[in-house]
């Protein structure tokens, strides 16, 4: 019984830890191409998207989850919508990995 609840309390601490790399493994194929790997930009997208490379500078963003949310399930300017290809944990695993890379 103590191995087991040794166990449970290891894999409920895991979930966390487990939804971020999920976030970034989804960002990473689907956004890092245009925003870059560290969110800071990919100049040479930008530059063939006819685009402010700060557009795509997710670091210095000062929008909310919310906005965030909402622009990656609908799409702006030229930015697509992912609402078909990506569910809603997957896009909130996103923005969670993409809020966290402002703070580094």
């Amino acid at each position: 019984m103590k191995k087991f609840l040794i166990s449970l309390v290891f894999v409920i601490s895991s979930i966390p830890v487990i939804a971020f790399a999920d976030g970034k493994t989804d960002f990473n194929a689907n956004c890092a191409s245009c925003h870059g790997g560290d969110g800071r930009t990919n100049a040479r997208r930008a530059m063939m998207l006819k685009i402010d490379p700060k557009k795509l500078y997710l670091k210095a963003s000062e929008m909310n989850k919310t906005e965030m949310i909402a622009i990656t399930k609908t799409g702006k300017d030229k930015m697509p919508a992912f609402e078909n290809k990506l569910n809603e944990d997957q896009i909130a695993g996103i923005v969670d990995y993409t809020k966290g890379l402002s703070n580094k």
